[in-house]
């Protein structure tokens, strides 16, 4: 008997997008652009106070997880009248900083607090033992541009994995070979 195993080509929608992370270094305002310092400066003159805290409860949004996990931490931003506007959860990983949720109410887009948070992130975390801000890739391309503009190094991401099944089948019997293969999909 004959044993005959092949694979299948892969047909796929999967694609490489860029992963963006931001050196931890006081040097980093050098590198970003004229505009995301431009935006650090209106949110700084607008005399936003940092906040760290071990809960999201502060800043309630759709998009904002209710409870963090262990090794996270959040930061908010908050405007004159004590309202938080702005808030950031990060996780801590090995030696990088994972960037993974970001929230504005619509007084943070207008205050540029997201791009002062980033920032003060970058400083709080430059010189320790944490080498890079890591802000991940997006769907997006207007958030893909926003990442880009700190000064980045990239590396590349394949989005949607390939899923290959295998295909195993004993020659002659082919009925055999699609019955395991159907198999395989449940």
């Amino acid at each position: 008997m004959k044993l005959n195993c092949k694979m299948r080509s892969y047909i796929g929608k999967d694609y490489v997008k860029n992963g963006y992370l931001i050196p931890l270094e006081p040097e980093s305002w050098d590198k970003i652009s004229k505009k995301a310092r431009w935006s650090v400066n209106k949110a700084e003159n607008l005399n936003l106070n940092l906040v760290e805290s071990k809960t999201p409860s502060k800043l309630p949004h759709r998009l904002f997880p209710k409870t963090i996990k262990k090794g996270q931490k959040c930061f908010f931003a908050i405007n004159n009248r004590g309202d938080v506007i702005s808030g950031v959860i990060i996780k801590f990983s090995n030696l990088n900083i994972l960037y993974q949720y970001a929230a504005s109410t619509e007084d943070g887009k207008k205050s540029q607090a997201n791009s002062w948070l980033i920032w003060k992130i970058i400083c709080k975390f430059s010189n320790t033992k944490y080498k890079f801000l890591d802000l991940g890739t997006s769907y997006r391309m207007e958030l893909d541009h926003f990442k880009q503009q700190f000064g980045v190094n990239t590396y590349p991401i394949i989005l949607n994995p390939p899923r290959i099944l295998p295909s195993i089948g004993l020659a002659p019997y082919n009925n055999f070979q699609i019955q395991l293969t159907n198999n395989l999909k449940n």
